[in-house]
């Protein structure tokens, strides 16, 4: 878990009902458009007091490439803050920390408990899982050793902590003279 940690994202997928539901930032405190760690949002929706927030900001969507199906939405994390107050449809939240600066319209959704067993270890899927990578975090073209990517398979596939697939490229198309 040590090696890897770094590499974990607070980024999600989700649908794109659950974004839309979501509360969503409105301006500063001091009313500004553009906020960062330290500040207190103002946001739209409901909320619980004192619980975590994370701010989050719609990205790509994500959609199966041999099949077309949807997959979700990704909802890139931006900060983090604790709900600290909630008048009428107007919640109250102060950013804890930030990647970068938050904006109206980012939304807000309670922290979830990752919980990452400790004592997982590397295994082979237990039957064959064949997928596509569809994404590449910090949208690289190129990856390589500690790149972190999405694939086209989840857990309906056998996907679960710890399975650990090869990547393989196709080569190109070679013409005999």
């Amino acid at each position: 878990l040590d090696v890897i940690a770094p590499f974990l994202s607070n980024s999600r997928i989700v649908e794109e009902q659950e974004l839309e539901a979501a509360p969503y930032v409105l301006l500063g405190k001091h009313g500004n458009l553009i906020v960062g760690a330290g500040e207190l949002v103002y946001g739209r929706g409901t909320a619980v007091i004192e619980a975590s927030y994370g701010v989050f900001r719609k990205s790509r969507v994500y959609t199966d490439p041999d099949s077309g199906e949807f997959l979700g939405i990704e909802a890139r994390a931006i900060a983090t803050g604790k709900a600290t107050d909630q008048q009428g449809e107007i919640v109250t939240v102060s950013i804890a920390k930030s990647s970068e600066e938050i904006r109206q319209g980012d939304r807000l959704l309670e922290q979830e408990d990752r919980e990452i067993n400790t004592t997982f270890f590397p295994t082979n899927p237990e039957a064959e899982i064949r997928g596509k990578i569809i994404a590449v975090l910090d949208g690289v073209n190129q990856i390589g050793q500690y790149d972190v990517v999405t694939i086209n398979r989840g857990t309906r596939e056998g996907m679960k902590e710890g399975t650990v697939l090869a990547v393989h490229s196709k080569g190109e198309h070679v013409r005999a003279p």
